[in-house]
């Protein structure tokens, strides 16, 4: 994995470049050809800040992957859209191997995971699992 993201490092920045994290921003639902593929939310702006550069060329790399000549354009109903199906997910929790409760999410097509300590969410995520 390391030698593709070697390979598709100019690409990769290019992405970051373009969506610079904006200040006290904690998270963001990324949509690739138009349509909803994750959410990722951080309990504190700073650790986000962080993190974002890497999660932004994650999501680059999965864009790379899934190009298209045509897709739709991304729209606030397919983002709330996908934010309902997130809310409709089934939950399960288990003991965290550090500090906190680690809850699992599974829904149609959609999984995600949430780390929750002194009942503050700490790490949300959510993503669409690939249709192949």
């Amino acid at each position: 994995m390391r030698d593709a993201y070697t390979g598709k490092a100019e690409e990769l920045d290019a992405y970051a470049a373009a969506f610079q994290c904006e200040s006290e921003q904690r998270g963001s639902l990324v949509l690739i050809n138009g349509e909803p593929v994750g959410l990722d939310v951080i309990s504190r702006d700073r650790a986000y800040y962080k993190l974002h550069p890497s999660l932004i060329k994650s999501y680059a790399m999965d864009a790379l992957v899934r190009q298209k000549d045509n897709f739709d354009d991304a729209t606030p109903d397919k983002a709330q859209a996908f934010l309902h199906e997130v809310e409709g997910c089934k939950a399960s929790t288990f003991e965290s191997v550090g500090a906190g409760v680690d809850y699992r999410f599974e829904g149609t097509g959609i999984s995600g995971s949430a780390l929750v300590c002194d009942d503050s969410v700490v790490h949300l995520e959510f993503f669409r699992l690939n249709e192949q």
